[in-house]
């Protein structure tokens, strides 16, 4: 009898220890996934990995500039590229191509001078700009001009600073270096911007108002006819 009675009670430990045994296997489990889970999650239940992804993710999108188109055409687009950085593309007829570039800091200026004419104006710096024109009808893009003073009928007029103080105003051709060239020697002010007003009032006609001689108070205004056709050389 004592013998059985030892049998069962030896039986019952082994029971108890095997299940204290799981128990404590179980609890150390729990704890162990515990804090595996409080490493790879941040405070409010989310994973610390996707976290960390999406703040890079937000931090690129704030450092990538945002683009946004300023102006846009047939021939022509505008884009702001953010951080004062700004582009611009001239299209043909067929929508491809035919001028682009790139600027800094102030937007270039695009118009139509005529119907088929387009004026690009980039700074250059303080009152100085860099342009250029382009013909839609004849797919044809001109030089760079600088400071141009004014420009139609496929013509432009610009002043050509010279070394003894002399100032010629250039009247040429926009697309033709074969074309009409004409000189004039006008008694500007030596300054940077003398002339203050401009026009074509017809194919052969030039308006013009500027500062003269000394004094950069008094304007002086002519109207100076354009001969039929002047040859630089």
């Amino acid at each position: 009898m004592k013998n059985k009675k030892e049998e069962k009670l030896t039986l019952a430990r082994k029971k108890y220890s095997r299940v204290l045994l799981i128990t404590i296997i179980l609890f150390a489990l729990v704890i162990v996934i515990g804090k595996i889970y409080e490493i790879i999650t941040d405070n409010n239940g989310k994973f610390a990995g996707n976290e960390a992804e999406i703040e890079v993710e937000e931090r690129e999108t704030e450092k990538k500039p945002v683009e946004a188109v300023l102006k846009e055409d047939k021939h022509f687009k505008i884009i702001d590229m953010g951080e004062s950085e700004y582009y611009y593309a001239i299209y043909n007829a067929e929508g491809k191509i035919v001028k682009d570039g790139e600027c800094f800091r102030v937007s270039p200026s695009i118009t139509y001078i005529d119907a088929n004419t387009i004026q690009v104006l980039v700074s250059a710096g303080t009152d100085t700009y860099c342009c250029i024109y382009y013909d839609i009808l004849g797919d044809r893009v001109s030089e760079i001009y600088e400071s141009p003073v004014t420009a139609k009928y496929n013509k432009i007029a610009y002043l050509d600073w010279r070394k003894g103080g002399i100032t010629a105003l250039i009247v040429k051709e926009m697309f033709d270096e074969n074309g009409y060239y004409e000189e004039f020697l006008l008694d500007f002010t030596q300054m940077v911007s003398p002339v203050t007003y401009a026009e074509f009032l017809d194919e052969n006609t030039l308006y013009i108002s500027y500062y003269f001689g000394g004094s950069y108070e008094e304007k002086k205004t002519q109207v100076l006819e354009l001969r039929d056709r002047i040859d630089k050389n």
